[in-house]
């Protein structure tokens, strides 16, 4: 409140960039409850998302109307959207001592407000974090870690699902300062931004060049063979 040191709620705001549509489904802003901050925000088709730091996950029509609100079971870290569904990460427990993030996920329809998939994100190497999480352009859940990782979750069976390795960037890499700054996955190719002289961000200032690495599974290679199956 104004004039005091209480702290506030953050506002949310939702713009829609299409000229046509319901005018019920425009801009509209939100005040969370005092104290209450955003953590993380996501959209689809219809649908958006807030993670808050009171662990609260916060659903809304696109027009504004307030839905569902559950509790996550730790701290966000980050979300996405695409379509009808809804990936979100948190923090499952402290890290391990040699710095390895220890996070869960949750992957949600929001179109029957149904939790499709959940449990550990397993795909982070030994001492690594989690960098970079996008649905490919048929919805599939994509992460990457901070060793330059791309891994995939896919279904194992019945109500079962596992991340599985689909990228390994770091022996595409010309120096060990080399980076590959994801942008998407779009029919089984990483469309990225290569990084040099250990940038770990693309030029603002400038236009990125783009790249695009198809997906390949780091398989176990034969004495002078580099042995890949592509996906």
């Amino acid at each position: 409140k104004k004039g005091t040191n209480q702290a506030t709620g953050s506002a949310v705001f939702f713009y829609r960039f299409e000229t046509i549509g319901n005018i019920r489904e425009k801009d509209w802003c939100l005040n969370l409850p005092v104290g209450e901050r955003v953590w993380g925000a996501a959209t689809g088709s219809g649908w958006a998302a807030v993670a808050t730091s009171r662990k609260f996950l916060r659903f809304f029509s696109a027009g504004g109307n307030q839905g569902q609100v559950v509790w996550l079971k730790g701290d966000p870290v980050t979300m996405i959207g695409r379509g009808r569904f809804l990936a979100v990460f948190y923090h499952d427990t402290m890290p391990l001592p040699d710095g390895t993030q220890q996070l869960a996920f949750m992957l949600w329809d929001t179109a029957n407000f149904e939790v499709l998939a959940e449990g550990p994100v397993s795909c982070l190497g030994k001492g690594a974090s989690l960098t970079w999480v996008g649905f490919s352009n048929d919805f599939a859940l994509m992460a990457m870690d901070s060793d330059g990782m791309l891994s995939m979750l896919s279904q194992a069976g019945s109500n079962k699902w596992e991340w599985a390795p689909v990228l390994d960037t770091i022996g595409l890499r010309k120096s060990m300062d080399d980076q590959f700054w994801p942008i998407t996955v779009f029919d089984g190719k990483l469309i990225c931004v290569p990084l040099k002289g250990g940038n770990t961000f693309p030029d603002a200032a400038r236009k990125p060049v783009t790249s695009t690495l198809g997906l390949r599974l780091p398989l176990a290679a034969a004495v002078g063979n580099k042995t890949y199956v592509l996906l």
